[in-house]
């Protein structure tokens, strides 16, 4: 709704030095509807700040332009200057961006963590490494020698989700297959070998030991890559057998 504003301006307009024009009446309109869009996004004068229209043409405040501009405005009264001052748009310290950069490298180190468990070289992933099957969980998680390679353990996490009839390993007919070699599960020169290794898991039970070696290199070192053959019992109206095969780097 446009409102009609008489103002009276005393236009000075110097004929000479000492002589004046008589004052002037002249009609503008205050326009209270103007919709200001910026960037695609609309901006509304404020209170104060209203658009003249005088003589067909818009005349926008000077401190509302520089205001939806992200500028500031001050007032010379003295010389009757206007004074525009912007704000650089990317205020951010030195100290702030290298505060984040290094919040980035952080999180990149840590990704390439995670993915360290299961990175794959060749056909070979890094321990610990894990197969899921339907309703189960088979993890192997590393692999150790002592006494010369007679006392040699593969640790393992078998978690059973949803077989109702029970899971377990057939821990005797685990193979490493290595430095050319196939080196076959045994129970000899075992003296803590946990019996839980031969008990069923029921669903929702987890178990995590280890499956005996008695005739590995004599290091763990010595043992670069390697291919695992585990079985697993599935205790079903007729039972069977699955073959999980895990191609493993250990570093």
């Amino acid at each position: 709704m446009k409102k009609i504003l008489a103002i009276t301006l005393t236009m000075l307009i110097g004929i000479s030095s000492f002589a004046y024009a008589a004052p002037k009446t002249i009609e503008a309109y205050l326009q209270n509807d103007f919709l200001i869009k910026v960037n695609g996004e609309f901006k509304y004068h404020p209170e104060g700040l209203k658009p003249i229209v005088y003589e067909n043409r818009t005349y926008l405040p000077a401190a509302f332009i520089a205001d939806i501009l992200g500028a500031s405005t001050t007032f010379d009264t003295s010389t009757k200057t206007v004074n525009i001052a912007s704000q650089p748009q990317n205020s951010l310290d030195q100290n702030k961006i290298d505060e984040y950069e290094n919040k980035i490298k952080e999180l990149e180190n840590k990704i390439k963590k995670l993915e360290s468990s299961t990175q794959v070289t060749s056909d070979y992933a890094n321990f610990p490494s894990r197969v899921s099957k339907d309703g189960y969980q088979l993890t192997v998680e590393g692999l150790s020698v002592r006494d010369d390679g007679r006392d040699g353990r593969l640790y393992f996490y078998l978690k059973n989700e949803d077989v109702n009839t029970g899971i377990k390993i057939n821990s005797m007919a685990t193979t490493i297959e290595a430095n050319g070699k196939t080196y076959k599960a045994s129970a000899m020169m075992q003296e803590n070998l946990d019996m839980k290794l031969f008990k069923w898991v029921q669903r929702t039970e987890d178990l995590k030991t280890f499956i005996p070696f008695s005739d590995l290199p004599e290091e763990d070192k010595d043992i670069k890559e390697m291919t695992i053959t585990i079985e697993v019992e599935i205790n079903q109206a007729y039972p069977k057998t699955e073959t999980l095969v895990f191609k493993v780097l250990n570093d």
